[in-house]
C-alpha cells in the first residue's frame, strides 16, 4: 500500500486526488497541493520541481486540507480558489473580501487600504460558509438585463447614426442644388452685364472712329491750306482766297471743338446686384 505523497507505477492504489503531471506519465501519485495558476494537482516530488523554477515563484499553491472532502468520482473538480490576479499587485491573487466596502482585493491591498475595516473575509472560506446561489442568480438576471439594455442602446445608436447619415446626405444634396441655381442666376446676370457693356462699348467705339475720321479730314485740309498759302505768296489775289478758306476751316474747327466740349460721353459703370 502506497503512503501519502509516494509515487508508484501500480494501478491498484486509489487516491482522492491524483498528481496531474504524474498522471500524464501513467504514474499513480497522490496530490498534496494544487497550483491555482497551472490549474494542476501536484504530489510531493512535483511540488519540489515546481518550486525550483524562478518563473513559477509567484504561483499560488493550495494545501491539501483546502481541497475539501472529495471522492474519486469528483476528483477532477478544482478547489474553490480565486485565479484572478490583482491589478495593482500582479503577483497576488484577489482572494480577500471586505463586506464593509463590498469590494475584493489581494492581501496587500487590504493590508494597506482596509486596516480599520472589521468585516473582512478570506474568499475561499467565505464562499463555503455563505450561500451565494441567490446572489449569483440575481446578478445573472441583472447582467442579462444590462446586456439587453446595452444591446438595444447599441441598435438605437446605430439607427441614429444611419438616420444622421441620410439627413446629412439630403442636406448636402439640397446645398448642391441651391448652389447650382445660384450659378445659373449668376451666369444669366453675367451674360446680361457683358451684353450691356459690349453694346455700349461698341456704340462709343463707332463714335470715336467717326470723330477720328473728322479730325483726320480737318488736319488734311489745314495741311493743304497751309501749303497753298505758302505757294501763293507771289499771287496776292490767290493768297487772299487761300487765307479766307483757311479762316473758314479754322472757324469750323472752333465750332466743332465747342460742340465736342458740350457733349459728355456716357461713362461705363458696373453696379453689383445685391
Amino acid at each position: 500500500m502506497a503512503t501519502k505523497g509516494s509515487t508508484s507505477d501500480a494501478s491498484d492504489e486509489l487516491f482522492d486526488y491524483l498528481c496531474s503531471p504524474c498522471n500524464k506519465q501513467d504514474k499513480n501519485s497522490e496530490a498534496v497541493k494544487y497550483c491555482v495558476d497551472c490549474q494542476e494537482y501536484l504530489c510531493v516530488t512535483c511540488v519540489k520541481s515546481h518550486n525550483s523554477f524562478s518563473v513559477l515563484a509567484g504561483h499560488t499553491l493550495v494545501e491539501r486540507s483546502k481541497f475539501g472532502n472529495a471522492s474519486r468520482t469528483d476528483s477532477k473538480e478544482l478547489p474553490s480558489v480565486p485565479t484572478e490576479r490583482c491589478k495593482v499587485h500582479s503577483l497576488k491573487l484577489v482572494d480577500m473580501f471586505c463586506a464593509d466596502h463590498d469590494t475584493v482585493g489581494c492581501h496587500v491591498c487590504f493590508t494597506i487600504n482596509h486596516k480599520p475595516c472589521q468585516d473582512i473575509h478570506y474568499i475561499p472560506e467565505y464562499v463555503e460558509t455563505t450561500k451565494q446561489a441567490e446572489s449569483i442568480r440575481k446578478m445573472n438576471d441583472e447582467m442579462d438585463k444590462a446586456i439587453s439594455k446595452m444591446d438595444n442602446l447599441m441598435k438605437n445608436k446605430q439607427k441614429d447614426r444611419e438616420d444622421k447619415k441620410k439627413t446629412t446626405a439630403a442636406l448636402l444634396k439640397e446645398i448642391k442644388a441651391f448652389r447650382k441655381k445660384v450659378n445659373e442666376v449668376l451666369d444669366r446676370l453675367e451674360q446680361a452685364f457683358v451684353a450691356e457693356v459690349e453694346g455700349k462699348c461698341g456704340k462709343q467705339d463707332q463714335e470715336f472712329r467717326e470723330e477720328l475720321k473728322n479730325i483726320q479730314d480737318t488736319l488734311d485740309k489745314l495741311t493743304t491750306c497751309k501749303a497753298e498759302m505758302e505757294s501763293s505768296q507771289r499771287n496776292p489775289s490767290q493768297q487772299f482766297v487761300n487765307m479766307k478758306k483757311s479762316e473758314n476751316i479754322i472757324s469750323d474747327i472752333k465750332k466743332a471743338g465747342s460742340r465736342t466740349a458740350d457733349k459728355v460721353k456716357d461713362s461705363l459703370l458696373f453696379e453689383r446686384n445685391s
